[in-house]
């Protein structure tokens, strides 16, 4: 999530005054029910660009490596 700019995101959100733990908590889970594959049914995301400069990083599209179960 952190490739995706969720810290910032987060940052954003809990540095508006009156922003509690409640409101850090109901961010948490909202993020983490958005990029759960199983919530959203699994996605796979095509990318297209124009006048990209060849081999540009784009980190929110790494793939991650999760552990085997």
């Amino acid at each position: 999530m952190a490739t995706l700019g969720s810290g910032d995101l987060t940052q954003g959100v809990l540095s508006r005054p009156g922003a509690g733990l409640q409101d850090a908590l109901d961010l948490r889970s909202a993020l983490a029910r958005l990029l759960d594959p199983r919530g959203m049914g699994a996605f796979r995301v095509f990318v297209f660009g124009r006048a990209m400069p060849p081999g540009i990083d784009l980190p929110g599209l790494r793939r991650v490596r999760r552990p085997a179960r």
